[in-house]
C-alpha cells in the first residue's frame, strides 16, 4: 500500500485519525488506496450539511483571536512616508491592469512603496473585536477580518530603504528589517523560471498563518486563507497599476527555499505566493507603444 502519511509543503501531515479517515474516504468512493493528503485535506475542508457543525462557530464568540501582526519589536524599525491618495478612476485601473515584469534602472520612490502597502494592506482602523479592545481592520478583505497573511518584502532597488529583507507592520506602517544585503541571487533561485525577480524594484512575498483561522473556522479555514490571498493579490494588482508600475503575482517558487529565507516553519506559517513590483521603464515588450506599433 502507498505510504500517504507524509503530506506535500502546506498541507498539514496525517496523523492515525487522518489516515483511518483517509482509508474510509477511499472506501465510500470506491477506491482501492486511500486518499492522498491533497484528496483528503479537499474532503476534510468541505461544508458539508451531514457533518458540518456550524453552531462551534457560534461558540467561538467566547475566544480570542489570535494577534494578526507579527511584532517582532526587538529588529530595527524603518518607518514608512506617508502614504498618497490614489485618485486615478478604478476603470482606467483595470483597463490598463496587466501581469508586467519589466523594471526600469531607476529605484522606486519610497512613498511609492508606502502608498501600495498601505491601501492593498494595510490598517484602515482599530476597533473591538474578538475579546480583544483593538483588533485591526485591514483594507484587504479576509474571512472573518482574521488576515491569516503576512507580507514580507525583498528589497533591491528602493530610494531611501537599504536593500533586504523586511517584514511589513500594518499597524505600525513600517517595515522591521530581518536582513540586509543584496538578495538577488537568493530570491531569484527560490523561484521557478523567476530569474527577472533579480531585477525587480521589490518582490513581496505573501505568507498564510493557519493558526489565525483553524481556532475559528477548523480545517475549513484552509480553503478561507487562499480565497484571501487572492483579494490581497488583486489590491496589490490594482494599487500597483495605480502608481504606474508594473506588477506581476508569481506561485512558481520552492516552498522550502522560501521558508528557508524567511525563517518560517513552513507548515503552520507558509509561502502563498510572491509578488513583483518594479519602477516601469520608458519601453518593453509590453508597453502600449511597442504594443500598438
Amino acid at each position: 500500500m502507498t505510504d500517504i502519511r507524509n503530506a506535500p509543503s502546506s498541507v498539514p501531515p496525517l496523523d492515525d485519525d487522518h489516515l483511518e479517515e483517509a482509508r474510509e474516504r477511499a472506501e465510500e468512493l470506491g477506491l482501492e488506496e486511500p486518499l492522498g493528503p491533497r484528496r483528503l485535506f479537499a474532503h476534510l475542508t468541505r461544508a458539508d450539511r451531514m457533518t458540518t457543525d456550524w453552531a462551534e462557530y457560534q461558540s467561538m464568540t467566547t475566544k480570542k483571536a489570535p494577534w494578526p501582526v507579527l511584532e517582532r519589536s526587538h529588529l530595527s524599525s524603518v518607518a514608512l512616508p506617508a502614504p498618497a491618495t490614489i485618485d486615478v478612476p478604478l476603470s482606467e485601473v483595470l483597463e490598463q491592469r496587466r501581469s508586467k515584469h519589466h523594471a526600469a534602472a531607476d529605484p522606486m520612490a519610497l512613498e511609492t512603496l508606502s502608498t501600495v502597502l498601505h491601501w492593498s494592506a494595510g490598517t484602515r482602523e482599530l476597533m473591538p473585536a474578538y475579546n480583544r479592545k483593538s483588533f485591526p481592520a485591514r483594507y484587504a478583505p479576509s474571512a472573518g477580518g482574521l488576515q491569516p497573511f503576512d507580507i514580507y518584502l525583498v528589497a533591491n532597488n528602493i530610494d531611501g530603504l537599504g536593500q533586504g529583507l523586511y517584514y511589513s507592520h500594518p499597524v505600525d506602517h513600517a517595515l522591521r528589517l530581518l536582513d540586509d544585503g543584496n538578495m538577488r541571487r537568493l530570491r531569484t533561485r527560490a523561484a521557478a523560471y523567476g530569474e527577472w525577480l533579480g531585477y525587480a524594484s521589490v518582490v513581496l512575498v505573501i505568507t498564510g498563518d493557519f493558526a489565525r483561522v483553524d481556532w475559528k473556522y477548523g480545517e475549513r479555514g484552509y480553503r478561507f486563507m487562499h480565497v484571501d490571498t487572492g483579494c490581497l493579490v488583486e489590491n496589490l494588482y490594482l494599487t500597483g497599476t495605480a502608481c504606474g508600475l508594473h506588477t506581476c503575482a508569481v506561485a512558481a517558487y520552492y516552498d522550502e527555499d522560501v521558508s528557508e529565507m524567511l525563517g518560517i516553519d513552513g507548515d503552520e506559517q507558509f509561502p502563498m505566493v510572491l509578488f513583483g513590483l518594479s519602477v516601469a521603464p520608458e519601453s518593453s515588450i509590453l508597453t502600449d507603444d511597442l504594443r500598438d506599433a
